[in-house]
Parts: structure tokens; sequence; C-alpha cells
């Protein structure tokens, strides 16, 4: 026999199911909606930048520079990274590609030869563009060595301690302006250039190194690079050992290894991705600046 309690049994079983089955969705719907938040939707960073490109066939008046104008906070390069594509036109229609990145982590400038007197030849390798300025660590010199060091900054060379390459990729000795290192506040610049011959800041050493190695050295004439090795003359006189195929400046590893076709108004893609989040926070279109450089020796 069928009572009125029974009857109601159903109904509030019922009621009870659709509660669970409600909260249950819910409870999905926020997590998943959660995770977007934490996720691909987490507010990127804002940042301006003065970008400039100029190759005018020799080491000295080529380079890239950027410089923060503008940000938001303090953004470290770690979480960075840098990308150029650029494609080259000719007049027969051929079209050339090229570009580079700066990854952290990762060394994009691969060099053998002595900076100064001071430092023995060897392999010095590390990841372009170097900061300068705002935002940079101590220690931070052109010259890929690092903040800590055995001997202060600017003390005599009786007191000049000594490190290796092999102290630097064991990670005892790392420079603080390199691409990674360093975070980005206005006013940080972010330099590369190729490698050659005197120049302040310098790759071949100290001011005064004059070589027959490098972009536009040696006598080859603009927009040519002349490999090969050798001593230095003046300044440090360094051993240089500088080898197509095996060695890559900064220049090379930022742009491409073919960024010396780029002249005058060519167009290089540039951006800043924030990896974490997977965001692009800066690009732009650079237009390629630089003359001929009339009266520069090809010897510097």
């Amino acid at each position: 026999m069928k009572t009125n309690a029974d009857s109601a049994v159903s109904p509030v079983v019922g009621v009870m199911l659709m509660l669970v089955v409600t909260i249950i969705i819910a409870a999905v719907v926020t997590g998943f909606s959660g995770g977007l938040v934490g996720g691909n939707n987490q507010k990127a960073p804002q940042l301006t930048m003065d970008v400039k490109i100029e190759n005018n066939g020799y080491v000295d008046g080529s380079y890239f520079a950027a410089t923060v104008t503008g940000v938001s906070s303090s953004i470290n390069t770690h979480n960075l990274e840098m990308v150029t594509t650029w494609t080259k036109t000719f007049s027969n229609g051929t079209q050339i590609n090229g570009g580079g990145n700066a990854t952290p982590g990762v060394m994009n400038t691969f060099l053998d030869w002595q900076p100064n007197g001071w430092i023995a030849s060897d392999y010095w390798n590390w990841t372009s563009p170097q900061g300068f300025g705002p935002g940079v660590g101590a220690y931070s010199y052109f010259w890929p060595v690092g903040k800590v060091l055995a001997y202060p900054q600017g003390s005599g060379s009786g007191s000049k301690g000594s490190f290796t390459v092999a102290d630097m990729m064991a990670g005892k000795v790392s420079n603080a302006s390199w691409w990674g290192n360093y975070n980005l506040m206005v006013g940080t610049t972010m330099y590369a250039r190729p490698f050659g011959s005197a120049g302040n800041p310098d790759q071949a050493g100290d001011p005064g190194t004059l070589l027959n190695w490098g972009y536009g050295c040696g006598g080859v004439g603009p927009y040519v690079y002349s490999y090969g090795s050798g001593m230095g003359v003046g300044g440090s006189s360094g051993q240089v050992n500088f080898i197509q195929g095996v060695e890559v400046d900064a220049m090379q590893g930022l742009l491409g290894t073919n960024w010396n076709i780029l002249r005058n108004g060519d167009i290089v893609h540039v951006k800043v991705i924030d990896v974490p989040i997977g965001k692009t926070i800066w690009q732009n279109d650079v237009v390629v600046g630089g003359q001929n450089y009339v009266g520069m020796s090809g010897s510097n």
C-alpha cells in the first residue's frame, strides 16, 4: 500500500540530485574561467622604445640600439624574447629573408679573440643585445666579463684577478649586461654592433686597437666582412680568430648572419614578447638608416 510519505520521497530526491549537478557544473565553469584569467588573460606590461638600426658599411657607424622611453613597471628581460624579421627585395625581384632573436640563457654571439691584454685569448660567447644604463647591474661593460670578479672595477692591473670562459659557463661569473640579466626601465639602452676595430665601447679590446678582420675592415670595402686570424695593432693588440661560419658577432646574432645586405630605407620588424604570458608587448617596423661612411678607412 502506497502512503503519502512514500509519494513525497521521489520529488525530494530529484531536487537534491539537480542541486548536486548544478553545483558540480558551477565548480567546473569557475575553475575553467579561473584558469583563463590566470593564464593568457594576465595583464601584459606596457613598453615603449625608440629603436634605431644603422648600417653604413663599416663597424663604426653600424649598430642596433633600442632605448626604453616608457614602461609600466620594471620588466626583467629574463621573461622576454626579442625577435627580428626582415625581407630584402632586390631590383630583379629576388627576395632574401633574415632575422634573429635574443632569448634569455641562449647565447647568440660567438667570438674567439683576446679582448685586452689582461684576458687570455678564448671563446667569448654571450646574449645580445647588451644593456647599459638604468636597470643594468654593476660591472657591465661591453666586454663579456662578469659582475662578480676577483678584482673591483677600475682597480690597478697589479690587483686584477683572473677568470675563464669555463667560469662563465658554470655560472660563477655572469655579465649583468647580457640579455636576460637586466631589467628594462626608462633610459635602459640595448645595444649591438658588428665585430671590428676600435671604438668605445669596443669589441676589439682597448680603444685604439686596429684589426684586419671584421665588418668593413682589412681594406675589403663597405658592407663586407673580412675573415681571418692574427694579432691586432695598437691598443690591446690581442689575438683574433674571426672565422666565417664559426664566429658570429652581435649584429649577426640579433639580425641574422646576412644582415649586412640591409641598406638605408629597408625595413626590419622588431618585437618583444613576454614569454610567460605569451603576448607581444612591443613591436614596430624599424627603417634602416646609414649612408656610406665617406672617408672611413677600410682598415679601421
